[in-house]
């Protein structure tokens, strides 16, 4: 059958999954369409890992996630319905609090009462003890800031002011709530940072001990380079002090795990340099003897998710276009590829018996929880109906030549001999890839059912293929050898009869590269380029982190001018030809509408035929239904025009 974005976007997601302490069942996260169709709400379901049907644990117009288990079976998770506690509270700002579903018990209670809420949390494995990650106030009690901020929300003022950068994230500014560390054990609530009063903490990891003695927690301060870098405090619950310590100069810290004994903390670790992208590697930290061991020597895997077993730390890593799962030894530090069928997972951990339970999906199964044990991989029946969306789709594995090197790229193609309009697809980052996986934004098989070929390419830059070959986009080189490597794959595909003429569609860093396209081939019968970057050097003063940015370029337009904007697509906007549109939200400040609102501009300048589509209450990513529906049909609309 085919897939339509109505159906896309109605389609349940699963999202997390976490199996119970005996290991019969997982709780899992599934989003759904509200009433109204205009948002997503989440609940929670019971999964039985012998395959049985799943059982829906909450329902309503709330979102309930993040589960977290008890060692008795009870049910932790985070919750924005209406907490008794807070009845100031109305239904649409209620706070997130954590709440408990018990054992056997179908009511949930709520456990915390935190003036703001609470970000995110982790439970001890054998012990009832939660660390949390709280919003705070600075100089204030709780009762005190809740209602100040609920004050200041409605009445004002809104003034933020900062002596520093960063100042904005993603898609929100930087304020003076700072997010701190609260442990709640043995009936009390401790917070582990109190004096803590910077606001750079969002993405913090955070860990606890099995036995819930031991708290590991992440901070970041402002390094040489002006990026942030993590420091780990390993806080010793029973004393009430820091026990230990791991600060590496230009480090990011990403998710930790504590070890089954609790003796020894495993976490991802970036530490960048001037000349290569940081790879993502794994560290176990014995904290006995304060040893720190990167593991996985002469792997190239780029860490993502870790998770302590009983005699091993299980991540996933990017490979070749997929997202396998993989165990390290965490003595002798060697990799073992678990799963070997193609495919992307994520949310993985050790389930009692040796099994992994994760959730997986490929570019034809929608996201779903797996098991994987001796005997393989099973598939549980959670989240999209059991309909085969790709059905008439063909798929095919390729590779060419660029410069000596292999670049894959994956071609989607409809039911018929063709030519088909082509869409070549270009993935952001540049340090990402387009994997064997499910993509709710950008989906594929919306367009193949509508008869288009899709091709998928993971040029240089890309994660999963070594780490020389994602290091080929460094230092400022983004128009230069990622560019060759998509116009080899382009040369292909125009050598084969099944392919038509082709568009080039890109967001993030795959939208600059589509605004380098246009002002450097006319190959391109259009184009359509999503949250983009038109110019470096205005680029670099708005972005959410230009320190970043002036590490990758390794250069500023006021150090290296030339050499900055030597690949600044607007420097070639005379050369552009193709029909173009432009695609922005206006929340984006990682790559912000001013990019979008000049490259549109320039284009009309200039007599190119192109239009502007805003999306003023969405940032970087298209998220709320409807808008969904929206970008796809314009998308559709707007490459019709042009290709068939």
């Amino acid at each position: 059958m085919s897939l339509t974005v109505e159906q896309l976007t109605a389609i349940p997601r699963v999202q997390q999954t976490v199996p119970s302490p005996d290991g019969t069942w997982a709780a899992t996260v599934v989003s759904r369409l509200d009433g109204t169709g205009s948002k997503y709400v989440t609940d929670l379901w019971r999964v039985p890992l012998d395959g049985k049907a799943p059982i829906r644990l909450t329902d309503g117009d709330t979102k309930d996630w993040g589960p977290a288990f008890r060692p008795d079976g009870g049910l932790y998770f985070l919750s924005n319905r209406p907490s008794p506690k807070d009845p100031e509270a109305k239904d649409d700002d209620s706070p997130t609090q954590i709440w408990l579903l018990g054992a056997g018990e179908v009511v949930p209670t709520v456990v915390t009462d935190e003036p703001q809420g609470v970000l995110g949390f982790v439970v001890a494995r054998s012990a009832d003890a939660i660390l949390a990650m709280v919003p705070w106030l600075p100089g204030m009690d709780g009762p005190a800031q809740r209602k100040h901020l609920r004050e200041r929300n409605k009445q004002g003022p809104s003034a933020k002011r900062y002596t520093a950068m960063p100042v904005r994230f993603w898609d929100h500014w930087l304020g003076d709530v700072v997010p701190h560390p609260v442990v709640y054990r043995n009936g009390g609530r401790v917070d582990l940072a109190p004096d803590v009063k910077d606001n750079r903490h969002d993405e913090t990891s955070y860990a606890i001990s099995p036995d819930g003695r031991l708290a590991g927690v992440t901070r970041k301060e402002i390094a040489s380079d002006r990026i942030e870098q993590g420091i780990v405090d390993v806080h010793d619950l029973d004393a009430g002090k820091a026990r230990a310590r791991f600060a590496e100069p230009r480090a990011f810290v990403g998710d930790m795990t504590f070890s089954p004994n609790g003796e020894s903390l495993a976490f991802v670790r970036a530490t960048r340099t001037d000349d290569a992208p940081p790879p993502d590697v794994v560290v176990r930290w014995d904290l006995a003897t304060d040893r720190k061991t990167d593991l996985g020597k002469g792997w190239d895997g780029w860490a993502q998710h870790v998770d302590w077993a009983a005699d091993a730390i299980v991540v996933t890593a990017d490979e070749q276009g997929n997202v396998p799962v993989f165990r390290i030894d965490p003595t002798s530090g060697s990799v073992t590829r678990v799963t070997d069928d193609g495919g992307s997972h994520d949310s993985v951990h050790a389930a009692p018996g040796g099994r992994i339970v994760g959730i997986r999906h490929t570019l034809f199964q929608p996201p779903t929880v797996f098991v994987r044990d001796a005997k393989g991989t099973r598939l549980l029946p959670i989240g999209a109906p059991a309909e085969d969306y790709a059905a008439d789709v063909r798929r095919e594995d390729l590779s060419v030549q660029s410069d000596g090197v292999a670049v894959q790229y994956r071609l989607l193609t409809p039911k018929g001999k063709g030519p088909h309009p082509t869409l070549f697809w270009i993935h952001g980052g540049p340090m990402g890839a387009f994997a064997d996986g499910w993509h709710w934004r950008w989906n594929p098989l919306v367009f193949v059912s509508q008869g288009y070929a899709v091709v998928l390419p993971n040029p240089r830059g890309s994660t999963g293929f070594g780490f020389a070959y994602t290091a080929g986009v460094w230092g400022n080189t983004w128009g230069d050898g990622c560019y060759r490597d998509l116009m080899r794959v382009a040369d292909a595909l125009e050598a084969r009869d099944d392919i038509g003429p082709m568009a080039a569609m890109g967001g993030s860093f795959g939208g600059y590269m589509s605004n380098w396209i246009g002002g450097n081939t006319t190959r391109f019968h259009c184009i359509v380029t999503h949250a983009s970057i038109f110019s470096n050097w205005t680029f670099h003063g708005t972005t959410d982190h230009p320190a970043w940015w002036a590490l990758e370029m390794q250069s500023t337009p006021y150090s290296d001018p030339e050499n900055h904007d030597r690949y600044s697509p607007q420097r070639f906007v005379q050369n552009w030809k193709s029909p173009t549109l432009v695609v922005h939200g206006e929340k984006d400040y990682r790559c912000p509408i001013s990019e979008g609102i000049t490259l549109f501009e320039a284009l009309q300048l200039h007599g190119v035929e192109s239009e502007l589509l805003v999306f003023p209450d969405e940032g970087h990513w298209i998220m709320r239904p409807k808008n969904i529906v929206s970008w796809y049909t314009a998308v559709a609309e707007f490459v019709g025009r042009y290709l068939r």
